[in-house]
C-alpha cells in the first residue's frame, strides 16, 4: 500500500495512474469475490449513470497538478479543470497551497465527461463551478486564521476560506508585509488577520495583534451572538476574539435548563453582557451570562412553561369585540402562532374552542410561546 501511495503522490496527470493505483472509498468497497475490473466497471457506471441524469455527485479535492485539480468522486479519480473548480484564482499554483488544507471538505459536482480506452483506463472530468451557494459574513475587527498564497507588491496575499474549513470557498485579500516579519512567512503559512473591511481591490487584512487574553479573566465584556439561519450561534467578544458561551450545571447551578433554551433564542447582532471565567488557547474566551435583561427573561421562564417545549397541549381560543382573538395554553400563557397555510382555518375558530397545538420555544422577549397546531378539527370546550 505505501508504494501504491508513492506513486500516486508522484503522477503528474491523471492518464498516468494505473488500475492497481486507484483505491476504492471504504464507502464504495464491493463484495470481497468482486475483482479489481469489477470494482473500477461499477463504481465507473454509477458515475456515466450520474452523467446521464444529470446529478450531482460529491467529491473532495485530492492533489493538485499542473494542469488541472485531481478529486475523488465515487471512488474514482478524475479531473477537474481549473476553471470548473468550486472557486477561482488568479494564479492556479494557488491551489497546490489550498489543496493539503481543503482535502476533509466536500463539494458536489456535475460529470461533464466519462470515456475509456480500453477498461479499466478512465477518463472522467466534472464540473464543481456551482459547488459553492452561501457566503461567510465577515465581521469587521474580527480575527480570521488565513492561509498565505503569494507576495505582490509588498503585500500578503491571503486567503481566510481556510478559517471556515473551506465551506465557503476562497476569500481572498491582502494584508500589508510588515518588514519585521517578512522573512519567517512563507507561502503555505498559516496566519492569523484581522479583518479591516473591503475596497476596490478586495478583502483587507492587518497582522492581528498579540493580545494577552488572560487579562480577561474575570472582567465584564459584551459579546455579540452570530447566527445564520437555524444553525447554532458562535459568539464574539467585544467583536473581535471568538469566545464559547457553555452551559453547564456548575456555572448556572440554578439556571442550566433556562440557560439551555435561552441561548437557543438568541438571534443574530443580539448583545449580550457576559463575564470573561477562563481561556483555553484551543477554544478562546470561555464566556459566562451576566445580563441582567436576559437573566430577568430566564426567570420570567418557569420550570413548568420551560416543560411545555417540544409537548402537544391544549390552546384555547378566546375571541371579543373588544380585544380581539388570543389564543392560551391551558387558559394560562399567551400562545402565537407562524403565520403560514397551515393557519388559514384559524379565522374559522370561534370562542371557547380548544385546539390541539405543539408547543416549539419561547419568545423571551415578547413573553409568548410560539405553536404550531396539529389538529385541524376543532373542538369545543363544553364536549
Amino acid at each position: 500500500m505505501l508504494d501504491v501511495v508513492k506513486k500516486l503522490l508522484s503522477v503528474k496527470n491523471i492518464e498516468d495512474i494505473s488500475e492497481k493505483w486507484l483505491e476504492p472509498d471504504p464507502e464504495q468497497a464491493p463484495p470481497v469475490e468482486m475483482t479489481q475490473e469489477e470494482v473500477y466497471e461499477m463504481l465507473f457506471q454509477k458515475l456515466e449513470k450520474a452523467q446521464a441524469e444529470n446529478k450531482n455527485v460529491y467529491f473532495r479535492l485530492y492533489k493538485y497538478l499542473d494542469t488541472n485539480l485531481l478529486i475523488k468522486a465515487k471512488g474514482l479519480l478524475a479531473h477537474l479543470p481549473f476553471d470548473l473548480a468550486p472557486w477561482h484564482y488568479p494564479h492556479s499554483e494557488y491551489w497546490k497551497y489550498v489543496v493539503p488544507t481543503a482535502m476533509g471538505a466536500r463539494y458536489h459536482c456535475k460529470v461533464l465527461e466519462t470515456s475509456r480506452e480500453t477498461n479499466p483506463h478512465f477518463t472522467i472530468r466534472v464540473d464543481a463551478s456551482h459547488a459553492i451557494v452561501h457566503e461567510a459574513a465577515l465581521t469587521e475587527d474580527a480575527e480570521y486564521q488565513g492561509l498565505v498564497l503569494d507576495t505582490i507588491d509588498k503585500q500578503f496575499v491571503v486567503d481566510i476560506g481556510l478559517h471556515f474549513r473551506w465551506k465557503y470557498g476562497g476569500m481572498t485579500g491582502y494584508m500589508p508585509l510588515p518588514e519585521t516579519i517578512e522573512t519567517t512567512i512563507q507561502h503555505g503559512d498559516k496566519i492569523k488577520v484581522k479583518y479591516i473591511g473591503k475596497n476596490d481591490h478586495g478583502l483587507q487584512f492587518a497582522p492581528m495583534e498579540e493580545v494577552d487574553f488572560t487579562s480577561y479573566i474575570g472582567k465584564p465584556v459584551w459579546v455579540q451572538t452570530y447566527r445564520s439561519g437555524g444553525t447554532v450561534p458562535y459568539f464574539m467578544v467585544e467583536g473581535k476574539y471568538r469566545a464559547e458561551m457553555p452551559v453547564t450545571r456548575t456555572i448556572y447551578p440554578e439556571k442550566k435548563r433556562k440557560m439551555q433554551r435561552l441561548k437557543g433564542q438568541w438571534l443574530n447582532g443580539d448583545i449580550i453582557n457576559c463575564e470573561v471565567i477562563d481561556y483555553q488557547p484551543h477554544r478562546g474566551l470561555i464566556v459566562k451570562c451576566i445580563d441582567d435583561a436576559w437573566l430577568f427573561e430566564i426567570n420570567w421562564c418557569s420550570d413548568e412553561m420551560i416543560d411545555y417545549i417540544g409537548k402537544e397541549v391544549p390552546v384555547h381560543v378566546h375571541k371579543s369585540e373588544e380585544e380581539g382573538t388570543s389564543y392560551l395554553i391551558d387558559n394560562l400563557y399567551t400562545a402565537k402562532f407562524p403565520t403560514g397555510v397551515k393557519t388559514r382555518n384559524l379565522d374559522k375558530l370561534n370562542d371557547g374552542d380548544v385546539i390541539t397545538c405543539k408547543v416549539y420555544s419561547i419568545d423571551v422577549n415578547q413573553q409568548f410561546f410560539r405553536v404550531r397546531w396539529i389538529e385541524s378539527k376543532k373542538q369545543s370546550e363544553e364536549s
